[in-house]
């Protein structure tokens, strides 16, 4: 029943009062720095099932629960040299009455400990929008699904969000609900019963015509203009491969005895390491060697910035828009009617593929699926024969 963390121990224990029918408040002693905090777990039992409870623990019994809560909670904040008994408390919902707005922002920063800046920024502005909506600090005690409701609604008519907008906010505000249920701070999470919203698909459409004048234009057609494109083509006959790993690609990414890119995307989880391989036809080779020339990566855009820095992730961010951006002037000077972004290269790469009868599984994970362990056993599948057939059939 115990469980060292450092100078952290965790113990269930009864208290010596017992309450008026003879059972004992289960409780979480937690030790740091010769201090003992103790946290209940609005559970109780008396001597005798306390006894038994020790020889044969119930993992499954709410008090096991909320230690096991409690225990992951603590390992992060030690892990990031975060540990205080102040921020337990912010993080459980103990701080300042279980306000909704603490709750978010210290799962904000948990993520940013994280080196997970993009998500942590996305729940940096739902606690932005809380706070307006509700001009205070709100316990998460009082919220009801018709709160819940009137909040949303709030994003939609008065703050006019796009409904992709609204829809991630509501999916970040049921997530925090959902760990306030799990820190037993509240019993049940009241956006259970609510249909949540849903963005809207963003049209991602390219004419064959549009695209061929991407593919094809030069230097001489689009002057400084043309370096930002590679960005593009890169994207496109590169699997279409995000941004960020486009940016993080090393030489030694380079099989020069297979002609192939081989790298591990930035946002597989650690249990999921596996390789994507992408052919290195001619045509992706043309695209990177205007942008090459960098020291530790292929490109120099991340040479000064600590790997999974905030520094980085901002950096990283304004690439992004920097090559929008060009990428708006070089739609004017090409006389193309569709928006072109580095996403569109993601998604040109998958449709044109799928319409030349490539196998979905082959091209899926170029569609933005929040997981790509399904996809990446696919590509794993496939030869680099097969690999570089496919590529082959990108330029049309």
């Amino acid at each position: 029943m115990k469980e060292k963390i450092g100078e952290v121990t965790l113990c269930l224990v009864p208290k010596k009062k017992p309450h008026k029918n003879g059972k004992f408040p289960l409780c979480l002693r937690i030790q740091w720095n010769n201090s003992n905090k103790y946290y209940s777990t609005h559970c109780e039992m008396d001597e005798k099932e306390w006894t038994k409870f020790q020889k044969a623990p119930d993992t499954d019994h709410p008090a096991m629960v909320t230690f096991r809560n409690y225990s992951e909670i603590i390992h992060r904040l030690i892990a990031a040299s975060d540990f205080s008994f102040d921020n337990l408390k912010v993080i459980t919902g103990k701080k300042n009455g279980g306000a909704i707005q603490e709750l978010v922002e210290a799962y904000s920063e948990e993520l940013r400990s994280q080196h997970k800046y993009s998500t942590g920024g996305l729940y940096r502005d739902l606690k932005t929008s809380l706070d307006e909506f509700f001009q205070k600090p709100y316990p998460t005690t009082r919220i009801t699904g018709t709160i819940c409701q009137n909040f949303l609604r709030w994003l939609s008519e008065t703050k006019k969000n796009s409904s992709t907008t609204v829809a991630i906010k509501a999916r970040n505000l049921n997530t925090i609900l959902n760990k306030a249920v799990k820190t037993h701070l509240i019993t049940s999470n009241p956006m259970s019963g609510i249909k949540k919203p849903t963005g809207e698909r963003r049209d991602m459409t390219v004419s064959h015509s549009s695209l061929k004048k991407l593919i094809h234009a030069d230097k001489k057609t689009l002057g400084d203009e043309y370096r930002w494109l590679c960005y593009w083509k890169a994207i496109y006959f590169g699997n279409g491969i995000n941004v960020k790993d486009l940016l993080r690609l090393k030489p030694e990414n380079v099989n020069v005895n297979s002609m192939e890119i081989i790298f591990v995307r930035s946002k597989t989880s650690e249990s999921n390491k596996r390789k994507i391989h992408i052919p290195l036809i001619p045509e992706l080779e043309q695209a990177l060697e205007p942008l090459s020339g960098g020291k530790t990566y292929l490109l120099p855009d991340l040479d000064e910035y600590v790997p999974d820095s905030e520094e980085e992730y901002k950096r990283i961010h304004q690439t992004v828009k920097n090559i929008n951006h060009h990428l708006r002037k070089i739609t004017e000077l090409l006389g193309i009617p569709e928006k072109i972004t580095t996403y569109t290269g993601r998604h040109c790469f998958a449709t044109l593929l799928q319409q030349q009868n490539v196998p979905i599984e082959y091209i899926s994970s170029a569609m933005g699926h929040s997981s790509i362990k399904t996809t990446q056993n696919y590509l794993d599948g496939y030869t680099n024969e097969q690999r570089k057939a496919n590529a082959r059939l990108l330029n049309i």
